[in-house]
């Protein structure tokens, strides 16, 4: 599915190492379903046990892009097979204000093998090629131990526009869901971001889909903007310390 990022993609320390430049940042998303329906969350929580991790996707932005060159044939090469191949060319790119992104494994994301390979990763948009050495990544077991999940739950008014989003935060330990401190949550993660969008949203235009933040607290509650659509789509985005990104999503 093609997803516009927010504006500033984060640099990753322990994630997806940079390069030498700090013009070009490679991302790794780990994508998650919720197990439940966008209308199955309209004035009640998510079940956070139904959520099972479904693979991930790599976004890759050009700080400093050049339209001369063809984005729309360029490749992510991994140090390893993914779902078959090392090669992956982009399903997805779009030129925004702080440059160009790029996205891989849209769709279903990539599956196979459950942990993104750790090693050298190039992004090539002949003649130019991007290296990335040293990338590493973040295993995460079927039972999702110490994964944040985060748990929602919207108002709608007779329309069927949101006026509110209530949200919680759980994790996983061996002894079953437990809910972070407010000091707990904000020690892990950067930040934490919705996006409202309509049926057959994916990511653009702008007039089809609404964003805002989630405060970093263990439980909470937000009033999104305004829709100008039927609102369909429900996304929330979070990144950690470590500079992994979590994706959840109700359809």
């Amino acid at each position: 599915m093609k997803r516009i990022l927010s504006s500033a993609v984060l640099a990753l320390s322990c994630g997806i190492l940079l390069s030498a430049c700090a013009c070009s940042h490679l991302r790794l998303d780990y994508e998650f379903n919720t197990g439940q329906p966008f209308t199955g969350i309209q004035g009640a929580f998510s079940d956070k046990a139904s959520t099972t991790y479904t693979g991930y996707m790599y976004y890759f932005d050009a700080k400093h892009d050049k339209p001369s060159l063809p984005w729309d044939s360029a490749t992510l090469h991994s140090p390893a097979n993914i779902n078959g191949g090392n090669d992956m060319r982009q399903c997805w790119n779009q030129a925004g204000s702080g440059g160009r992104n790029l996205n891989f494994y849209c769709g279903g994301s990539a599956t196979t093998p459950a942990t993104p390979p750790a090693g050298t990763y190039k992004v090539n948009v002949a003649p130019k090629t991007y290296t990335f050495n040293g990338v590493t990544s973040r295993t995460i077991g079927v039972d999702l131990n110490n994964v944040l999940v985060p748990v929602v739950k919207l108002t709608m008014d007779s329309s069927g526009k949101i006026t509110r989003i209530d949200w919680q935060w759980w994790k996983k330990t061996g002894a079953g869901w437990v809910q972070p401190t407010d000091s707990q949550l904000a020690s892990e993660l950067n930040n934490a971001d919705f996006e409202i969008g309509q049926a057959n949203w994916a990511g653009d235009p702008a007039t089809s889909r609404v964003r805002g933040s989630i405060n970093l607290l263990a439980t909470g509650s937000v009033i999104p903007p305004a829709q100008a659509f039927t609102p369909a789509v429900l996304r929330i985005s979070y990144s950690d310390k470590a500079g992994y990104h979590y994706g959840f999503e109700w359809r």
